[in-house]
């Protein structure tokens, strides 16, 4: 059985998020306006990367993991079995529903979508299924 990753994107709660956002955005800043200039270049060059490299780390999650979850207030998106991962606005699902290992998401819109729960831990279907319900009752 596989787990899923659960990721809530909110930098209030995540404290290390919230700290490396702020200082790429610190390096970046010093980048542009070369408040600190070092005389070594390689290490001025380096210094002008590990910004991008931070941003680029934080937003690759996605990739990274099988199984991943990941929503804020508004929206989820939903990656199971490899599959490339789906998005969906909280205010546009009308219904979900999960019966045979299926994970079935419908849209005020009539579209359905269906995600296989095969060899998924059933824990982590009940930690999906209490997401969705918490944030379609707002």
């Amino acid at each position: 059985m596989k787990k899923i990753y659960f990721d809530q994107l909110n930098i209030k709660n995540n404290k290390i998020q919230f700290f490396l956002i702020v200082l790429s955005g610190m390096i970046l800043l010093n980048s542009l306006c070369e408040f600190i200039i070092f005389e070594n270049e390689r290490l001025n060059n380096w210094i002008k990367i590990i910004p991008y490299l931070i941003i680029t780390f934080l937003l690759s999650k996605m990739f990274w993991f099988k199984n991943i979850v990941q929503w804020n207030k508004k929206g989820i998106v939903i990656k199971l079995n490899g599959s490339s991962g789906k998005s969906y606005k909280f205010k546009e699902i009308d219904n979900f529903n999960v019966q045979n290992e299926k994970l079935e998401i419908k849209k005020y819109n009539g579209t359905k979508s269906i995600f296989e729960l095969k060899n998924i831990e059933p824990k982590s279907i009940e930690n999906l299924q209490n997401i969705l319900a918490q944030n379609l009752n707002r």
